[in-house]
């Protein structure tokens, strides 16, 4: 269980409000987007993502640097790190629960596969459940946005959904900017590398570390929840990572190799971004 006591019950009763107003402009933000969605690519057979994709551009920044910015303001104390709380790591938290509530509806009128969907509920469920928590007890906000610093992959992710998803000139936008497409899908690869892949174990160490050196100020002083959940959640994390990063790195060594094909004009490769030659997607993921 968690401990709450009537100092927290109160902190929890005072961000509600907030917790409203931004959930009310991501309704209003997404509502605009898919109608323009809807305007601009009439025919298109998936507008909930275009618009996702859209709304996303704005909050993905957001969520990294305000998340950045929480880590770097909590990481120097055992006592920071896991009682200690910042306006920056309160309102990552928050905008990130009312993003995954309100996502959780918006997946079931997208199109993917079943796989994809269970995931990504899951996801949500683990996020919303952690991140609550946080904010409810005041505790362990420095854990949690360390791994909100993953966040920083989805900027490059969704751009390479946008870019699969929206069409200029009747290409879709990795066919009309190809190199462009590749450059971002390295970022991709890059961040996934620094921001899931040793970011994941590097919190578990850390956590580790602060555990058997300061029992008393750590383990001592939170919930089982708290304890095992958390981490249990940054495995599972992982563990997905792990399997979305191979996919990442298929697509991407399909788009380089695309690129890096033979010219099929007698050995001269054009710059021009729409010469067909380059005119190569990233794979899905």
């Amino acid at each position: 269980m968690l401990m709450l006591s009537d100092e927290k019950i109160h902190h929890i009763v005072e961000l509600l409000p907030e917790a409203g107003v931004l959930a009310a402009m991501q309704v209003m933000l997404f509502g605009i987007c898919l109608r323009a969605s809807k305007r601009w690519w009439p025919t298109h057979p998936d507008p909930w993502t275009v618009a996702d994709c859209f709304v996303s551009v704005a909050l993905y920044p957001i969520l990294a640097l305000t998340a950045l910015q929480s880590v770097f303001e909590l990481r120097l104390t055992v006592e920071s790190r896991w009682h200690a709380r910042t306006f920056a790591s309160t309102f990552f938290q928050t905008l990130y629960v009312t993003r995954c509530i309100l996502h959780t509806g918006v997946l079931f009128m997208q199109s993917m596969s079943l796989l994809d969907l269970v995931l990504m509920i899951i996801h949500h469920v683990l996020s919303i459940c952690c991140f609550s928590g946080a904010l409810f007890t005041g505790n362990m906000h420095y854990w949690a946005c360390l791994n909100g610093t993953c966040e920083t992959t989805n900027i490059f992710l969704n751009t390479v959904c946008l870019f699969k998803t929206v069409t200029y000139r009747n290409q879709r936008l990795q066919e009309y900017l190809p190199r462009t497409h590749a450059v971002n899908g390295a970022f991709l690869w890059l961040s996934y590398l620094v921001f899931r892949m040793l970011l994941f174990p590097y919190w578990i160490y850390t956590w580790h570390f602060d555990v058997t050196r300061s029992k008393a100020q750590t383990w001592d002083r939170v919930s089982p929840y708290e304890r095992y959940f958390y981490p249990s959640v940054t495995v599972f994390l992982l563990l997905i990572s792990f399997m979305w990063f191979t996919k990442i790195t298929q697509g991407l060594c399909k788009v380089l190799s695309g690129l890096l094909a033979p010219p099929q004009n007698g050995g001269y490769l054009p710059l021009g971004e729409n010469d067909p030659a380059n005119a190569n997607g990233m794979s899905e993921h």
